[in-house]
């Protein structure tokens, strides 16, 4: 899968983590970068410089004040009756939006010149300026398409994430913040090959996660220490996680079930640095997560609000109900469950709540995940458990399943 491009390697290789390999590299084509950088939206501020020039030079041509010789002196402001600023103001406008758009080609051009792109065996990388922007892993590359570059015949943009682009009701978003909300590879030479990279990559880290779901469940199965259980030492609460997959805790205060902003997400952190959370993720390197959260109260949601609740219609027209279960029992405690299946591509903004991830057009090929959720309580307390695994990965859902059915109040 070894390929790199000329001045792209040496930019990738220097934010490479000890032990990281690098697979790939490359770069968008420059000159068709710059050139249609946001090349929709470019055009209406131009358009706009045009007709205030076609202005100006109707109100000096058609102004009584003015003769053949009077015309400098209209620049200058100066009319028979004296100084009026209207017709400086008309000169300046044009001058002064022409000079916007002069610094936002600037800037775009510095942009595109220091982009490098890369795919290493642990994760997807675009980095400008010896600075990494962005960096994705097998996990969280979960939907990809590409797309001939608009105005660039034979060049490619394989975007995998969608933000919004910034605006506001005076301010017209620059080419640059336009180009900046799509994530991806772009204006990309090779765009079927990198493509094909991409999917060789993602179907190779599926693999590798299938092979350690068998070897975790064989492990378990003689009992030889494949799963290490976690206890919270304030709260006694406690949930088996594979010895092989990052697990990671954090402590968060708005609680699932309630609204408000949550002011308090600190970043996750391993268990052993602090007892003061009350959130526990663990995921293997590709697809397959389980998260828990735990409440200090009596159960905020049911079976029936879940899965009538606004965030479920968001995916209405493309989640399908698995199974529900009313009467779920988990080592003492009481609720319920479901599962549902989606395109792939909601994964990210059902892992971040309030992120969207909003893909132009779906895949003929894209890929489906499953969701389980499961809600239990003691009556004083709600443990809230959210598996993810992607859909037929038979072996992941059993280590999801095993590592859910391990709570213990």
């Amino acid at each position: 899968m070894t390929s790199h491009t000329g001045k792209h390697r040496p930019a990738i290789e220097a934010v490479l983590n000890p032990g990281e390999r690098l697979e790939w590299s490359g770069g968008p084509d420059q000159e068709v970068m710059k050139k249609t950088l946001g090349r929709r939206r470019r055009r209406f501020p131009l358009l706009g410089v045009a007709v205030l020039a076609i202005i100006a030079v109707i109100a000096f041509s058609s102004s009584e004040d003015l003769d053949s010789s009077g015309l400098l002196a209209a620049a200058g402001g100066q009319v028979a009756g004296g100084f009026d600023p209207a017709y400086l103001g008309l000169l300046l406008v044009p001058v002064f939006a022409g000079l916007i758009l002069y610094l936002n080609r600037r800037q775009a051009s510095e942009h595109v010149e220091n982009l490098s792109f890369g795919i290493t065996d642990q994760r997807v990388l675009i980095v400008r300026k010896g600075e990494v922007i962005e960096s994705w892993s097998p996990a969280e590359l979960q939907h990809y398409e590409m797309n001939e570059r608009i105005g660039a015949t034979g060049f490619h943009d394989i975007i995998w994430d969608h933000r919004p682009v910034p605006s506001s009701s005076d301010e017209r978003p620059s080419p640059l913040q336009i180009e900046r909300s799509r994530v991806g590879f772009k204006a990309l030479a090779d765009g079927p090959a990198v493509l094909s990279l991409l999917d060789a990559w993602r179907t190779r880290h599926t693999g590798e996660a299938e092979q350690d779901a068998r070897s975790l469940l064989a492990q378990d199965a003689t009992d030889s220490g494949a799963f290490e259980r976690l206890r919270h030492p304030a709260s006694g609460f406690s949930i088996e996680c594979p010895v092989r997959w990052q697990t990671q805790v954090r402590r968060k205060k708005v609680i699932f079930g309630k609204f408000g902003i949550d002011t308090t997400q600190n970043d996750w952190y391993m268990p052993e640095r602090d007892s003061d959370w009350n959130v526990v993720l663990t995921k293997d390197a590709t697809n397959s997560e389980v998260l828990l959260e735990v409440a200090q109260t009596p159960p905020t949601v049911t079976l029936k609000s879940m899965t009538e609740s606004r965030a479920l219609k968001t995916f209405a027209r493309d989640a399908e109900i698995l199974a529900e279960q009313a009467d779920l029992e988990i080592g003492g405690l009481e609720g319920f469950a479901f599962s549902m299946r989606l395109p792939s591509r909601y994964r990210q903004m059902v892992a971040s709540p309030g992120q969207v991830q909003r893909n132009a057009r779906d895949r003929d090929d894209e890929r489906f995940i499953v969701i389980h959720q499961a809600v239990v309580h003691d009556g004083r307390r709600q443990f809230y458990l959210r598996a993810i695994w992607e859909d037929g990965a038979d072996l992941q859902e059993q280590v999801c399943r095993r590592i859910i059915g391990s709570l213990q109040a």
